[in-house]
């Protein structure tokens, strides 16, 4: 039965449903929190390699007449929904992105397997991890092969390129029951049209700086390193090096599409080349109702405790209402205010919402950590503090042996014991493993659990670090 609070073998206790047919679950040996997804028997793997941009399976649970895997929670999004706010991306920030699903497809052809059902939304992208957010998801077992995959690379690049059509936004959704739509429906078909874009792009002065944009001919912009993006009619068409490596992974012909590991290699090689700064993803901005239920340390969609009965901080109830009802507006306009009930001369002293003008004391908050333990021949410990405007959490592992595929699992919980969320760390990659993340959970105590992984198996889980009232 599947069902919130509904056992999952003898191990695991399923939470609420996610997306599709994908849920989380509760290890209820280890305490971490996981994601399970159900597969027909005939579509689930038997086994996935290890590999740091595909989502890591932690178990496989026979459940009837589908299998569950279980696998990391990315706490993330998913590239559907990344794409959808950000609209286009720069070209070298889409070979940057498509470069990590390359390799994570590369990893699996290189042990006689394919994915068979690439698109956006089984792209995952995990904000926690700066340098190499990417995360795809688990294969199917139909009949695909690698050169299906290779083509649904050239698919994907080209869809963060190019903007789709209203038509193909509604068609690209998955539908509630997991089911995903055909990837030539998730992208934006060519009309035919093309423009040279071999000339590199110039600033409005036309000295030649590369990395800017300025008008080219018939009104087309010249992107960073020689890729033009043109309207023609309602499709983009692309020119360019990402434009002739999207044709070649496309070509009818399945023998004469390139490997994914070389497409990886030249899709990195361009994001090295006309990189101006640093990649990062583009922060989720929280809605305003989420940031007005923090302020009063509510809880998401409990609206404004502005009514009768209502119970509001000391004084002036006429006031606080009003003053919610302006934050709701300055953050719909993308301004950030946080409602107190400090007196005006602290407020102006110490504003909240700018961390440079925060005091010596809130700004290095001392972390509250748990002792140090020994479990699994590997010392642990977990640590968490508060700056008033985010939960942060460290911890730390040591030794770790060099080729040793540890990482560090930080599992938020409340101070009653409630899990919240659970974060996992790249492969570490020093002697002493350091993992630090945060977050915003709704105001109230919280502690933090750490444990670590070899190989992919969870080892050792240490003692709890002290809470913290955020």
């Amino acid at each position: 039965m599947t069902e919130r609070g509904a056992p999952l073998g003898d191990r695991y206790l399923l939470g609420e449903r996610l997306a599709g047919t994908v849920w989380r679950c509760v290890d209820r040996t280890t305490g971490a929190t996981r994601a399970v997804r159900f597969l027909p028997r005939a579509e689930a793997p038997e086994d996935v390699p290890r590999h740091r941009h595909l989502v890591a399976v932690h178990d496989r649970v026979t459940d009837g007449d589908r299998v569950a895997l279980v696998t990391d929670l990315i706490t993330g999004e998913n590239l559907t929904a990344y794409a959808a706010r950000r609209g286009p991306l720069p070209p070298a920030e889409a070979a940057w992105l498509t470069s990590q699903v390359a390799e994570a497809l590369a990893a699996l052809h290189a042990t006689g397997r394919a994915h068979g059902a690439l698109e956006p939304d089984a792209v995952l992208l995990d904000h926690t991890d700066r340098s190499a957010p990417v995360r795809v998801t688990t294969p199917r077992t139909a009949d695909p092969t690698p050169a299906d995959d290779v083509h649904a690379i050239g698919l994907l690049l080209h869809t963060l390129l190019t903007p789709p059509s209203p038509a193909t936004n509604a068609e690209s959704s998955r539908t509630p029951d997991g089911d995903s739509p055909a990837p030539d429906d998730w992208l934006p078909a060519p009309t035919g049209a093309t423009l040279a874009a071999d000339s590199p792009a110039t600033s409005a002065g036309g000295s030649g700086t590369p990395g800017t944009r300025s008008p080219a001919p018939g009104g087309a912009a010249l992107a960073p390193g020689g890729d033009t993006r043109a309207r023609v009619g309602p499709a983009f068409v692309l020119d360019g090096p990402l434009g002739a490596l999207v044709e070649r992974c496309r070509t009818e012909r399945p023998g004469d599409r390139p490997e994914a590991a070389d497409v990886a290699r030249e899709l990195a090689d361009y994001a090295r080349v006309h990189q101006v700064k640093p990649f990062v993803l583009a922060p989720r901005r929280p809605s305003p109702a989420s940031l007005l239920s923090a302020a009063f340390a509510g809880v998401s969609g409990a609206g404004f405790p502005c009514g009768p009965d209502a119970v509001l901080p000391r004084r002036t109830p006429l006031l606080l209402c009003v003053g919610a009802a302006v934050a709701a507006v300055a953050l719909a306009a993308g301004v950030t205010l946080t409602l107190t009930t400090a007196s005006a001369r602290d407020a102006r002293a110490n504003p909240p919402h700018d961390r440079r003008r925060l005091t010596d004391a809130a700004r290095a908050a001392d972390w509250r950590c748990g002792p140090r333990s020994s479990a699994g021949g590997r010392e642990l410990r977990a640590c968490v503090r508060t700056d008033g405007h985010r939960l942060y959490l460290r911890g730390t592992v040591t030794p770790v042996a060099p080729g040793d595929d540890v990482r560090v699992t930080l599992v938020l919980r409340t101070a009653a014991g409630r899990d919240v969320q659970s974060f996992t760390s790249p492969p570490c990659a020093t002697t002493v493993c350091t993992f630090e993340t945060s977050a915003v959970p709704p105001r109230r105590a919280y502690r933090a659990l750490p444990a670590y992984s070899l190989g992919g198996t969870r080892r050792a889980t240490g003692p709890e670090s002290p809470a913290v009232t955020f």
